[in-house]
């Protein structure tokens, strides 16, 4: 009822002020009026959904990216309007959206469970594992009966051997009770966003391979969006190889071989960042800031080094969201040290991923096995919305320079 109650507010309060009492009798503005409220309360709709989605992924503050998908929303229906020739509104819209922001910031606060969900751990298998934190608050559970007061589930290590068979019923039984089972591994995974990395994970329906058509898919739009845009990106690109060039001595292309998609071996393009002299190794190293030239540190905190990269994209050998390919010699090395480190491929590397938006960059062997459980949660759980949620953080990682390297 309360989103129903905002839909309405964001739909029709904007041509009701807008209109006042001459609103119903506005029959010669009235594709211009419908078409305002049905972009209003779609926006509305389809923020509620993807919040949705997104909640499924750890975030700090969910309600933050309501206004980047409202405004994203909008253009896009606004776009839509402008090629259907359709008639509309600017001012319903526009104050559409000014009422649509705070609406849903109140309705996420009022239906966040953010005021941490009070859930009891089964004292066997990964119980050990689970810590406090702003969203949750875990309590071990004492012996195999229901708490007295007040929680929000359960969370047993379902695939544990471990469970005694008292405990198993009583799982069965708090189910039929309709109390929520979580299981431990799936919401580690959700708190931390990582996959342990000892073992292959199915994903959620139950299959190694994320769904061929929605990879192609996804990197048909991409290509589709980088063709519409290239008169901007080229531009910057142009831009940035002139600096380079007057900054330093050598030409503004980096180019490597890197390992992509089904283990093919392609050329990676990126604005050079470094000094031509510097023979670099397959680890971004802590204490080697005097090779980085005074363009490239700039260049490298914003992430602007990988826009060449777009021409990877079209070319089908990487997408815009997606693992980071490694070098040759850098995935020689995992193939040895992880059996399965070969699964990484099996989708299409990105220049911006789940990996560099939750860890920043690698800067040794130990990191990279960090990165690596980020690699995997990303194929696990392969999606429009989990993509979707990389933008946007992706976006925030260009504005603040979080995880340069």
């Amino acid at each position: 009822m309360l989103i129903l109650a905002g839909f309405l507010l964001v739909g029709l309060l904007p041509p009701t002020m807008l209109l006042g009492p001459s609103f119903f009798q506005a029959l010669a503005l009235w594709d211009q009026v419908f078409n305002g409220i049905l972009v209003n309360m779609v926006a509305c709709f389809v923020t509620v959904v993807a919040m949705s989605q997104l909640s499924r992924h750890p975030q700090r503050h969910p309600s933050t990216y309501i206004a980047p998908i409202l405004f994203s929303i909008y253009g896009i229906l606004f776009a839509l309007l402008l090629i259907m020739r359709a008639a509309y509104s600017s001012k319903i819209m526009l104050l559409g959206l000014i009422l649509a922001i705070p609406t849903l910031i109140l309705y996420s606060l009022a239906n966040d469970r953010q005021l941490k969900r009070r859930l009891y751990v089964i004292p066997f298998g990964q119980f050990n594992q689970f810590q406090e934190t702003p969203q949750y608050q875990f309590k071990l559970l004492q012996g195999p009966a229901l708490p007295v007061e007040d929680f929000d589930g359960l969370v047993a290590d379902l695939g544990s051997k471990q469970v005694p068979a008292d405990w198993e019923r009583f799982l069965a039984q708090s189910v039929l009770k309709g109390v929520p089972v979580y299981g431990a591994t799936q919401l580690l995974e959700t708190i931390t966003g990582r996959v342990d990395i000892l073992h292959l994970s199915e994903n959620e329906v139950g299959d190694l391979v994320p769904p061929k058509l929605s990879q192609d898919i996804k990197w048909g739009v991409e290509v589709i969006f980088l063709l519409l845009t290239c008169p901007v990106w080229l531009t910057v690109m142009l831009l940035i190889g002139i600096c380079i060039v007057v900054d330093s001595p050598g030409g503004p292309i980096f180019i490597q071989d890197r390992v992509g998609y089904m283990g093919k071996t392609f050329r990676v393009f990126k604005f050079r960042s470094m000094t031509v002299d510097h023979e670099g190794g397959h680890f971004t190293l802590k204490d080697d800031a005097d090779r980085i030239t005074r363009v490239g540190r700039l260049i490298r905190k914003y992430r602007l080094d990988e826009l060449p990269q777009f021409l990877n994209v079209i070319k089908g050998d990487m997408s815009l969201i997606g693992p980071r390919p490694e070098s040759s010699a850098l995935a020689e090395w995992y193939d040895r040290e992880v059996p399965f480190f070969a699964y990484r491929h099996i989708v299409r590397p990105g220049i911006s991923g789940w990996a560099q938006v939750m860890h920043g960059y690698a800067a040794g062997v130990e990191e990279m096995n960090d990165k690596l459980a980020y690699d995997f949660y990303y194929i696990k759980h392969f999606s429009f919305w989990l993509d979707l949620l990389i933008w946007y953080k992706t976006l925030r990682t260009i504005l603040t320079g979080f995880g340069s390297r």
